[in-house]
Formats: structure tokens, sequence, C-alpha cells
């Protein structure tokens, strides 16, 4: 399998910084997206780190690369977060999304709201499910660096040529709903698709920072 990518982000209507953070790397099959939060500017810390980490996990060569490594890196990130949240008496943290693909193999991690979506046979799959309070659904219940133990969930499907994957913030779904998700990810390219639903974003209310990224999946 072969992979085209194209990623976007965007502080949104209401917002002046943008605290979300992406990740991508067609090559070595792998993409996140991260949501910052902390406000005061200290949510693209968190973000960042993640990403950062990905990017130096990368630069070590895709035999490095594996669902091990992963975890094992959003562990060091949350480890190191969670001090500076005690030491500094704050609560600075990050949501991720991350899909990492070898052969026809994708595995899916994720921690808080952020999201992915599998596009297939004009069909689209909410693949994450939202870690968020069952009565209060702004309110996070799992995030990187807010607790001294972090836990992960997992999906893994086979990918078929043709598949669409969208990995984005909550700033997109908030604004956009999944049936205009689906038909603008059936008949668009990666890179026409993202600055399509970042437009229909911005056009709404656009009040969060906004990420996609969309990933083709070529033969």
């Amino acid at each position: 399998m072969n992979y085209h990518s194209y990623a976007i982000t965007h502080a949104g209507n209401k917002r002046e910084s943008n605290q979300d953070a992406y990740y991508q790397h067609d090559i070595h099959g792998l993409w996140a997206v991260a949501d910052g939060m902390g406000g005061h500017h200290a949510g693209d810390i968190a973000s960042q780190s993640i990403v950062q980490s990905l990017d130096d996990l990368s630069q070590a060569g895709k035999e490095n690369t594996n669902i091990l490594t992963l975890t094992s890196l959003l562990e060091d990130v949350n480890e190191r977060l969670f001090k500076n949240n005690k030491d500094n008496n704050c609560m600075v943290g990050s949501t991720v999304v991350i899909a990492f693909a070898q052969e026809n193999q994708c595995t899916c991690l994720w921690v808080g709201d952020s999201r992915i979506y599998l596009s297939r046979n004009n069909q689209l799959t909410q693949i994450s499910h939202d870690h968020v309070n069952e009565f209060h659904q702004h309110m996070l219940t799992r995030a990187v660096g807010v607790a001294e133990k972090l836990y992960f969930d997992y999906a893994s499907f086979i990918l078929q040529p043709y598949d669409r994957l969208l990995l984005c913030s909550d700033g997109l779904y908030n604004d956009v709903s999944s049936e205009e998700i689906q038909a603008v990810l059936q008949y668009s390219s990666a890179d026409q698709g993202a600055e399509e639903l970042l437009n229909l974003c911005l056009s709404r209310k656009g009040h969060d920072n906004i990420s996609i990224i969309i990933v083709e999946v070529c033969e």
C-alpha cells in the first residue's frame, strides 16, 4: 500500500492562538492530530510535545516505529507533562489520535476527543470514540498530561485501496456533520477535501482550533 496525505490547521474564527498540532509521514505510514488544552497559550506546549516526539521517533527510522514504541512515547510525554503540571500547579494537556499503517493494516490509538474516521464504499465510520463525560460532552475524561497513568484505546482494521482516513480535532466535527464530511471525502482529493472541510467550518461558527489530515490509500 502507498499513501498520500494532506494536512491543514487553522486557529478558527474565535481563538487568538492555535493550540492544535499535527504530524504526517506518508512513507512511514504515520499520522497524528493533537489538540492542546490549558489556556494562556500553554496547550500548544502539550500538543507540540507529542508531535515533536513522533518526529524524533520517525527520524530514528521506520523499523523503530511500532505500536509499542508509540505507546511508550506517549507515556513518556504524559510523564513529563504531568510532572510539570504538579510542579507548577497548572493543568496543561492534550488529546491525541494516531493512525499507524503497516502494509495493509492500520492501527489507531487515541486519548481524548480528537477523532479518526474511515471512508469506504460511500460510507463513513467513526473509528475512535470520544473520552468525554457522559453528561457534559465538552468535559474530557482522558488527556495526555492530566493524570499520572495514561490510558489509551485502540482499534485495528485492514485497509483497502481507495480508502480515505480522516484525522481531526473537535473544531471540525462540532461544526460539520458526518454526512457533510462523507460527501467531501467521497468526491474530493485529499488536498481539495481538507481545504473544503476547513472552509466549510470557517463559514459557520469556527469557534475552536481546527486541524484536519486526510489520507488516501493507494494501490
